[in-house]
């Protein structure tokens, strides 16, 4: 069963190629020239800065350069990265591969946005090596996924006992709405109202006078807004529930207009029984634990992981040079 949503970490490491379309930004420089340093060494293997600024490039072009030098950012994007990495190492230990079919779509939808740019002559068009780093990290980012999917799949039971529990905890949400059957009459002007509510005290029926006074779109049938809960409305209906069955309002101005409330009946909502919305529960809980057992399993692999912090990590070749934030 799929029924994984996508963590916080899942959404930052795949978010980038969803926002990497045209945003009015000048694409620059593919690759910025970057000195060749080592930042980082994560289970003994050294990181070079450049490796850093290939997973951040998308990302960073959407901040303002201001943005990135805060160090809580910088410290922010260098852990995702991390975890980008020990995640990709550990779909590969796993044998996982998206295999060529999946890796042909993947550049082909690049080569077709780019396609759609050059015929609209966007000046946005991404060059070659751009477009190749593109497919990389999307490529990178579908397998970390399909890994993150495998974590949530595995081992993931909701038992009878939990749903019961659920269900008792939270009576509230399964308990139905109250309802009332409500009449509206709606002007403009309060002197329309006003007539309108003398040919009420006059004995003409309510439809009669909704028909003739209302702007509403209920008028052809009368004023008649159907059974409604009060959740579904603005503030002033609440005015409709406080009168009784068969109980017509006085005139109450809102930023609408002016009303005339008549209620016919109400209903109570009925309880929903457990074993109505249990197939409900059942998938609420099994998406909460899809969401922490892929919480554990980062915190796990980065706990372990032998991470040891070389020097500080440099985006002023992107910040530079990208145009972000102009």
């Amino acid at each position: 069963m799929r029924m994984m949503k996508k963590t916080a970490i899942l959404l930052l490491l795949t978010a980038f190629f969803f926002g990497c379309g045209d945003n009015g930004k000048k694409s620059g420089d593919a690759r910025p020239k970057v000195e060749k340093r080592t930042i980082l060494k994560i289970n003994g293997v050294e990181i070079d800065n450049s490796e850093l600024l290939d997973y951040a490039y998308f990302t960073v072009l959407e901040m303002d350069p201001l943005t990135v030098e805060n160090q809580e950012v910088k410290d922010r994007i260098v852990r995702n990265f991390i975890i980008h990495r020990l995640l990709l190492d550990e779909a590969k230990k796993r044998g996982l591969d998206i295999g060529d079919e999946r890796s042909a779509k993947i550049a082909g939808y690049i080569d077709k946005m780019e396609e759609g740019r050059a015929a609209e002559n966007d000046d946005n068009a991404t060059d070659e090596i751009l477009k190749n780093r593109l497919k990389k990290q999307m490529i990178e980012n579908v397998l970390v996924q399909n890994l993150l999917t495998q974590v949530a799949d595995t081992n993931v039971i909701v038992t009878d006992e939990e749903l019961k529990a659920y269900y008792g905890s939270n009576k509230d949400r399964f308990t139905g709405k109250r309802t009332a059957n409500v009449f509206m009459i709606l002007t403009i002007e309060e002197e329309s109202a006003k007539q309108a509510m003398g040919e009420l005290k006059k004995g003409v029926p309510f439809a009669e006078v909704a028909e003739q006074y209302s702007i509403s779109d209920e008028k052809k049938n009368g004023g008649n807004l159907g059974w409604i809960s009060m959740d579904d409305y603005p503030e002033v209906f609440a005015e409709a529930f406080r009168l009784r069955a068969g109980e017509t309002s006085g005139i109450i101005k809102s930023e609408y207009g002016f009303h005339i409330f008549r209620t016919v009946a109400y209903r109570n909502g009925e309880n929903r029984k457990f074993e109505q919305v249990k197939s409900d529960i059942y998938a609420r809980l099994y998406s909460q634990k899809q969401e922490e057992s892929v919480r554990n399993f980062i915190d796990e692999i980065y706990g372990k992981a032998e991470i040891i912090n070389v020097a500080p990590a440099a985006f002023e070749p992107l910040t530079a040079g990208s145009g972000a934030g102009n």
